[in-house]
């Protein structure tokens, strides 16, 4: 009788187990897909311009629109 509940416990704690691992590979799986959609969304840094870029881009469209009125007087 002992030996039997021994033997049920060990399939039990084999069945635990099975179930453990693939709620964790179910998990992982869950955090790579996560990870890879959040790459996905943020745009690479290296492909933007930088602030001064910006700023100069800016810069050189007023003085385009600027300096025609400034030449009408």
């Amino acid at each position: 009788m002992i030996q039997e509940q021994k033997s049920k416990a060990r399939i039990l704690q084999s069945l635990l187990a099975a179930e453990d691992a693939k709620e964790a590979e179910r998990k992982m799986l869950e955090m790579s897909k996560r990870t890879e959609m959040k790459e996905k969304a943020v745009p690479e840094t290296e492909d933007a311009p930088g602030a001064e870029e910006v700023v100069q881009t800016i810069k050189d469209s007023c003085d385009e629109c600027i300096e025609p009125l400034l030449n009408l007087t």
